[in-house]
């Protein structure tokens, strides 16, 4: 096997696996504010749970970034991927919010320090002129997991519980942390080690202020609890029903991100985001 072929599998590797879990993972993740209140949790205590989520993920991604340059990309992938099964199962069975709601948060502290070395190793495993596609292959892979994922979810929460779902995907993830561990490669890397200090460059800058704006909007729509409680206690939507909602409505992402990755690669990157953002704020008005 060639070095470019063996490199090209670590870009396929991460789609594949990635859509194992986001697809089990989205199958309740939706309905996760239904599930922290009937444990007992109020709004105020899922509020201040999904506001440690994100804080909480947003910190342990520096640190991954850190511990992937100085160590392995495939580690920082692998490793976390082993604590995925044992935080999902131990979910599964808490009866009390707290302990469901501190175990996902450990959940979203693994999956931040992954994020980086996804990013670093599907760059380092995928030729110049192909880059866009590798990511638009892996964004691909996510975001059908999260609109076929709640599409499966509204038919499997007619059948078993959250819990049940959650096993389901404990098991799903622990299928997924063997492939890496066999199939992953860790790839060359494409940048010299001597390097001492980090450069804020211009790009970067504006990127990170953009992306807090973008995150921020949808921390508070679509990534939030208040939507899915929103559909429960006001629209009077079922379990099934809002699940089908959410599932339909990232169909359209899941269509759009091979495109986008495709585009990247033969227009300036700049004007793809600039054009997403602008579709999201037309869209959102």
């Amino acid at each position: 096997m060639s070095s470019l072929e063996s490199l090209s599998r670590n870009v396929a590797i991460v789609s594949i696996t990635a859509f194992l879990i986001t697809f089990t993972l989205f199958s309740w993740l939706f309905l996760l504010p239904i599930y922290l209140k009937a444990l007992g949790a109020d709004d105020f205590s899922i509020g201040l749970s999904y506001t440690l989520f994100g804080f909480g993920f947003t910190l342990a991604q520096i640190v991954g970034g850190y511990f992937s340059d100085k160590f392995s990309r495939k580690h920082l992938i692998v490793i976390p991927t082993w604590f995925f099964p044992v935080f999902y199962f131990l979910m599964a069975i808490s009866t009390h919010w707290i302990h469901v709601a501190s175990f996902y948060f450990l959940v979203s502290i693994c999956s931040a320090l992954q994020a980086p070395s996804f990013t670093s190793l599907l760059a380092e495993s995928s030729r110049e002129d192909q880059r866009g596609r590798a990511f638009g292959l892996f964004e691909l892979s996510i975001m059908l997991g999260i609109s076929l994922g709640p599409l499966a979810g509204s038919l499997l929460v007619k059948i078993i519980e959250i819990k049940n779902m959650i096993i389901i995907t404990a098991l799903v993830s622990f299928l997924s942390a063997v492939i890496r561990q066999i199939a992953l490669i860790e790839p060359v890397r494409k940048y010299s080690r001597s390097a001492t200090s980090f450069i804020l460059e211009r790009n970067f800058i504006w990127f990170t202020v953009t992306g807090i704006f973008m995150f921020l909007c949808l921390s508070l729509t679509i990534n939030g609890p208040f939507l899915t409680l929103y559909q429960e206690e006001a629209l009077r939507l079922n379990k099934s029903q809002i699940n089908l909602i959410f599932g339909l409505a990232s169909i359209p992402s899941a269509l759009s991100s091979l495109l986008a990755g495709w585009l990247s690669d033969k227009l300036d990157s700049k004007k793809i985001i600039a054009t997403g953002i602008f579709l999201h704020a037309w869209h959102n008005s």
